[in-house]
Parts: C-alpha cells; structure tokens; sequence
C-alpha cells in the first residue's frame, strides 16, 4: 500500500471547492421563489366580504385564529382577499369579550349556548360588512408608505 503524498488530499479539497463554486454560479439565474405584492391597500373605512377560509396559526409570538375574506365591495378590488386575526386562547375557552366569540355571535345570530362547542360553519357562505384598518407599523416601528396593507380588525354586521 502506498501512502498518501502530503499535499494530496489539499488539492481534492481545492477542486471540490471550485467544483462547488462552479454549480453555484451556473444556478445563480434559478428561480427560487416569486415576490408576492404587498399586501393590498384600500382606501376606504369599510368593505363588504364573504367568509372564504380559516387557519389556525402562529404570528407575532401568539396562537391565532386567521380568517380569510374575498372582498364583494367596492367593486374594483372584488376576489382580492383580506384577513382578519383573533387570538386563540390556550384553554379553548374564549371569554364574552373576546373577538372571536364577539365575531362569532355576529355570524350565529345569537350567542353560544356553549362556549367549547363554537365551531365554523356558522361564517360558511356568508356576507359581512366589516371595518377596514390600514397597517402602518409593527413591532420595529413606523412601516414606510409603500409597506402598508389593509387588514380587517372586526366584523360590522352580516351582509
């Protein structure tokens, strides 16, 4: 057996380095994502929505409750979809004066007759006129005007 020559086993590193390099600038023109457009900006106080979907998420360190609006009016932005988040709580018992139980009651008609039985069928296939709020900070301060996004901080009435 012979023994490796000193100095060897540096030179298959250098050409796996160069190798490495090499196939990171032949995929340096790979797609690898697609900027979304910043979140929609309406000019207006409030909206009429139809419930499209819910989830169930993590944001800004808090479980919540995301639904997901298609906006009926004003017209020209019809299809475009707007969230609105509640706080989940950890127990699954929403108190009174929570907005998703305030949210809720809108959508049933009537309060809950039990709090751990809430579920979301009562928004399927239905119209609210809601309040629209624009985003213009968040936790590291003021959002320059080109970063701003509607979002909808409560439900109005059914429509």
């Amino acid at each position: 057996m012979s023994t490796p020559q000193k100095g060897a086993s540096v030179g298959m590193t250098h050409k796996r380095a160069r190798a490495a390099q090499e196939q990171q600038t032949d995929n340096l023109d790979e797609v690898i994502g697609v900027a979304e457009n910043g979140g929609l900006l309406l000019d207006a106080e409030t909206a009429t929505v139809v419930f499209v979907r819910w989830e169930k998420k993590t944001m800004w360190g808090q479980d919540k409750i995301i639904f997901w609006f298609s906006i009926c009016d004003p017209v020209e932005h019809m299809g475009k979809e707007l969230f609105m988040a509640c706080v989940a709580p950890k127990t699954r018992k929403f108190p009174a004066r929570a907005k998703f139980t305030r949210c809720w009651t809108l959508a049933n008609g009537q309060p809950p007759d039990r709090f751990d039985r809430m579920t979301m069928r009562v928004f399927q296939a239905k119209a609210f006129v809601v309040k629209l709020k624009t985003v213009t900070e968040n936790k590291n301060g003021i959002l320059p005007p080109h970063e701003h996004y509607t979002v909808i901080e409560t439900l109005l009435s059914q429509g």
